[in-house]
């Protein structure tokens, strides 16, 4: 990947929705994803999001950001978790950058840490993906 490339950006909503948290960071099966399609070769770069609501019953700091490549490979996620009130955000770098294939699609949720099997409620949430092409 060239580090001149110029990125392009794909914006995601999620609504809100009840998660059921992990103690591992699992990805939380039925939970709501943006699924988002891959035209040509790409490289994830980085994900970011804000909170458009406040949310009381999800403790502070435990909302994150997961990104999914093909079916059930996690790739990363934010490094800081945001609080779940209106208007915080976080965002996280992919170092090095996860590749895509082209005709391929990826997922963008959230995830929550916390006492196992404890469902909590997670706001609605705004994000952008940046993605850098692959040059061949």
């Amino acid at each position: 990947m060239s580090y001149n490339d110029e990125r392009s950006y794909i914006n995601f909503t999620l609504a809100a929705q009840n998660i059921v948290s992990t103690a591992s960071n699992a990805v939380v099966a039925g939970a709501t994803v943006a699924l988002l399609p891959i035209a040509e070769p790409t490289y994830i770069c980085s994900v970011a999001g804000v909170a458009t609501a406040n949310v009381a019953s999800l403790p502070a700091a435990n909302g994150r950001f997961f990104v999914v490549v093909g079916t059930n490979t996690t790739t990363g996620g934010l490094t800081v978790p945001y609080a779940q009130s209106s208007a915080s955000s976080g965002m996280s770098t992919f170092i090095p950058p996860v590749f895509c294939a082209a005709g391929s699609a990826f997922t963008v949720g959230l995830i929550c840490t916390g006492t196992a099997s404890a469902t909590e409620s997670a706001c609605a949430t705004t994000g952008v993906v940046g993605l850098g092409p692959q040059y061949v």
